[in-house]
């Protein structure tokens, strides 16, 4: 089987409870979202295997990330199949589809137009602002939850960050964090 990829890469995590983390990146072509605020390329530059991806990766880099577009839209079980000798495989969604088996970590961004699937737990929720509300966080379907400005391809909306700033003011909560994406701040992948 082969995957549509838009890039492979090794940089760091800028999102998340794992931020700073050194990461191998898959980042899998296409979506089923079409959101306007959306800061991702998801044009396909290539079809590899499973093996020519891994044969990309930096093999110090335990961590590999799988993102999109959305790769849920792909049946990822040969992909992560050939991950699971040694690398931890964390999965970056929409939430709309289900999540595939033998991934470590889940992490979910959900979009306010489209439904989540149904009895997903994740390990952890990026709630994008100013597209969420605080009132709007579904709190029972992850165990940490962030708080992610809405930012252009390359720099940070800087009112995007204040009003998660002045929300976390005024609910301050041991599980709700603010995630900036440190990767745009310090200008990596």
């Amino acid at each position: 089987m082969k995957y549509p990829i838009v890039e492979v890469f090794t940089s760091i995590q800028g999102e998340g409870l794992y931020t700073g983390a050194p990461a191998n990146f898959i980042r899998l072509a296409g979506c089923n979202l079409s959101c306007d605020f959306c800061d991702t390329d998801k044009e396909a530059r290539e079809d590899l295997s499973p093996k020519e991806i891994i044969e990309q990766l930096d093999p110090n880099v335990r961590l590999v990330v799988i993102t999109g577009g959305e790769p849920t839209i792909h049946d990822l079980t040969e992909l992560l199949k050939a991950l699971g000798n040694g690398y931890r495989r964390h999965l970056e969604t929409n939430g709309t589809n289900p999540l595939p088996g033998d991934i470590d970590f889940a992490s979910v961004s959900p979009k306010p137009d489209a439904d989540l699937t149904p009895y997903s737990r994740y390990s952890e929720a990026k709630w994008l602002i100013p597209e969420w509300s605080y009132e709007e966080i579904m709190w029972d379907i992850a165990e940490h939850h962030f708080l992610q400005p809405v930012n252009n391809k390359l720099t940070l909306d800087m009112d995007n960050v204040d009003w998660c700033v002045d929300l976390l003011k005024k609910h301050p909560r041991s599980d709700l964090r603010l995630s900036i994406q440190l990767h745009k701040v310090i200008g990596v992948r």
